[in-house]
């Protein structure tokens, strides 16, 4: 999982929650169990997202360039993303994230600095990579410039995701929600 950047979830109710387990727990015990539970409701809360085209906030990701141009939907290309979201669960914590370098671009948003002097031209219905290296001054090939990405955010807990989150808890450990 890549590490470049990260996303700290404040549920209160899911911390407290959290509190009790750990404080019900002896010393040693081992909340590996219980992060594990987490992981796996933020990924299926993750996977939900992409599906709606949604931020946890709930507002709608701007559809791509290459969605309207071809129909599809926003981050959901060729699935590479979606698929790559895991996450990591340890006695102290659990992580959610993708080793995909491009990840935070379409979480944060900001913009990319394109080359130029390349560019893909059509074929016989092949898509073929052409560069002013090769072809000389081609007609069509861009300059360097800037591409701007708004934030299309898929990580983070939205407020489904804090209630499920707070019910898995609770289900595991309704021994001390019913004292």
């Amino acid at each position: 999982m890549a590490s470049d950047f990260r996303i700290d979830i404040k549920a209160d109710k899911v911390r407290e929650a959290l509190g009790k387990i750990r404080l019900s727990l002896s010393a040693e015990g081992d909340m590996t169990g219980v992060m594990k539970s987490l992981g796996r409701v933020l990924l299926t809360g993750t996977q939900l997202r992409f599906r709606s085209g949604k931020g946890p906030e709930g507002q709608a990701w701007k559809t791509s360039k290459r969605a309207s141009e071809e129909g599809g939907k926003t981050l959901r290309d060729t699935g590479g993303l979606r698929d790559s979201i895991s996450y990591e669960a340890t006695n102290g914590q659990v992580a959610i994230g993708t080793n995909k370098v491009y990840a935070a671009i379409h979480q944060f948003g900001g913009s990319i600095k394109h080359p130029g002097g390349t560019r893909y031209v059509v074929v016989n219905a092949v898509a073929v990579f052409v560069s002013n290296a090769f072809m000389g001054p081609v007609s069509g090939i861009t300059k360097p410039h800037p591409i701007p990405m708004p934030a299309r955010p898929f990580l983070g807990a939205s407020e489904s995701d804090q209630t499920e989150l707070l019910r898995v808890l609770q289900s595991q450990y309704s021994n001390l929600w019913s004292k």
